[in-house]
């Protein structure tokens, strides 16, 4: 199936960075063609096609074999996202709030603090997914309270800290 209609094209790259936006998280082709597949929105092949385009145009960015929404695609989303269908909006938003449980559930979040060094506190911070680290971080704090803040705001948050962590490290400075 050649999508021609140039209409077309841009209402389905639109639904993957919905997509993307939705589910908060770094997600793979697959994690991608689950929710596409069954909304029956475009065939796994357009998908994959779009997929990286998006990434070639940097509205994606790629780490191992999850791709992350750019500050640009994020941008881009907000001035576009009348175009999406409401009906494809919700169905993206009920899929993706069960999907994200599942996917969450897969990542293994620590937080930690102890007493450091000129009596201070560092928090230890770490996410793995299937034992292999994706993020580990230590920053210091001054008092013991902020360090038990800084664990519980990232427990409670890992996915999007995660994802403005990676789109500040991978912002275009140049």
């Amino acid at each position: 199936m050649i999508i021609s209609n140039t209409n077309d094209i841009a209402e389905n790259k639109l639904i993957l960075l919905t997509i993307s936006e939705e589910m908060g998280l770094a997600m793979s082709k697959q994690q991608f063609s689950e929710i596409i597949i069954k909304g029956n929105l475009m065939n796994y092949f357009i998908m994959g096609h779009l997929i990286d385009s998006l990434l070639e145009d940097e509205y994606f960015t790629k780490i191992e074999d999850k791709y992350i929404l750019t500050t640009k695609g994020s941008e881009t989303l907000s001035f576009l996202t009348h175009k999406i269908p409401k009906g494809i909006k919700k169905y993206i938003a009920n899929i993706a709030s069960a999907l994200r449980n599942s996917v969450k559930k897969e990542l293994e979040i620590n937080v930690g603090y102890s007493f450091g060094s000129a009596d201070d506190f560092m928090a230890d911070l770490s996410i793995k997914e299937n034992q292999s680290p994706l993020l580990q971080v230590s920053f210091c704090a001054g008092t013991k309270k902020e360090a038990k803040k800084i664990c519980d705001s990232f427990t409670k948050h890992a996915d999007e800290i995660y994802l403005e962590i990676m789109n500040t490290l991978l912002k275009n400075r140049d």
